[in-house]
């Protein structure tokens, strides 16, 4: 039944969390399970490749989604603010 505090209330799987944190939460695992994703077909299809080019854009790409990956997985919590009486 929503809203009467059971785990899934609203058809919804509740976290346990605020909402705001599981979104968060999901985001991050999405933005950082694509990431890895990715860096692997780049690697995948850099193999056997001899165009000097083609091997440097490829790395470099790789170095941003790792950079993009971490700082997802790192990024801070949201804070909310207190209410107000």
């Amino acid at each position: 039944m929503p809203g009467d505090g059971s785990p899934r209330a609203g058809g919804r799987i509740n976290c346990g969390r605020a909402a705001s944190d599981c979104q968060l939460a999901c985001t991050c695992s999405s933005t950082c399970a694509v990431s890895v994703l990715y860096i692997i077909t780049i690697i995948g299809w850099a193999i056997g490749e001899t165009w000097a080019y083609y091997l440097l854009g490829s790395f470099i790409e790789v170095i941003l989604l790792v950079a993009i990956a971490r700082t997802a997985w790192k990024w801070p919590p949201p804070q909310i603010a207190p209410s107000l009486p």
